[in-house]
């Protein structure tokens, strides 16, 4: 049993040592795809944020002087000259 927690540990310490390594040869190759992952997990634990960051610009268009200026009509039918026949859509 006590093999298995030294070669844990040295396996550990040796993937540490890799990192490190590859870090500072290259850090974007490190950099970059732990801010892309981190920002997916941010937002995959926060999806409230998601949507009022895409919201954003949808709401600040609909309150243009434009906007508040146009006044909501109703709904309104028109009666036509036609004859309702049930039997005319069958």
């Amino acid at each position: 049993m006590r093999k298995h927690g030294i070669l844990y540990w040295v396996l550990l310490i040796l993937f540490i040592i890799g990192i490190a390594q590859s870090f500072f040869i290259n850090p974007s190759g490190i950099l970059i795809p732990l801010i892309v992952f981190g920002t997916i997990y941010y937002f995959y634990k926060h999806p409230e944020k998601v949507f009022w960051i895409l919201n954003r610009n949808r709401n600040h268009s609909r309150h243009t002087k434009y906007a508040l200026k146009r006044k909501r009509r109703r709904f309104t039918v028109i009666k036509g000259n036609k004859d309702d026949d049930p039997t005319r859509y069958h």
